[in-house]
């Protein structure tokens, strides 16, 4: 798996090789095929928010470690599937859209479906690179990732 990650705040992103991960449970294995970069990305490969008059949220003291795969906005073709995934078959074209909730649970009728929770596997963020696993977890319980063709 391809992948270009920031290894240092602030320069240039670096090429860099992962075995592909195996999907597991629900997990799907997505082969990138285009991935958008948004402007929160841009402050990410900075390594800090600038809230103006001197004010930074520097992202390593949240956690946030190098190296980091930027990009979320993500569209390719399903390459893989764990052995409990439903909805998606090896071949389907997919968008992957972290933040697509079930829209049944009580966080999602309460908050909306686009304020899901979404966690995915090591290791970095699954964009612009050639392949991504994707793992939905929303209110402590595992769900299949949601797509939208």
């Amino acid at each position: 798996m391809h992948a270009m990650q920031i290894v240092e705040w602030g320069k240039p992103l670096e090429p860099r090789e992962y075995p592909d991960p195996q999907p597991e449970g629900t997990q799907v294995l997505v082969k990138v095929e285009a991935c958008g970069v948004c402007h929160s990305d841009l402050h990410i490969h900075d390594g800090y928010f600038d809230f103006g008059n001197g004010r930074k949220l520097e992202l390593a003291k949240l956690g946030l470690t190098l190296p980091h795969t930027l990009g979320h906005e993500i569209v390719g073709e399903v390459v893989a599937v764990g052995p409990q995934a439903q909805g998606a078959r090896v071949g389907d074209k997919r968008l992957v859209y972290p933040w697509i909730g079930c829209g049944a649970c009580e966080f999602c009728r309460r908050l909306g479906a686009n304020r899901t929770i979404a966690k995915r596997t090591p290791p970095a963020r699954p964009a612009a690179r050639r392949a991504a696993a994707i793992q939905r977890i929303k209110c402590g319980r595992k769900m299949g990732a949601r797509t939208r063709r």
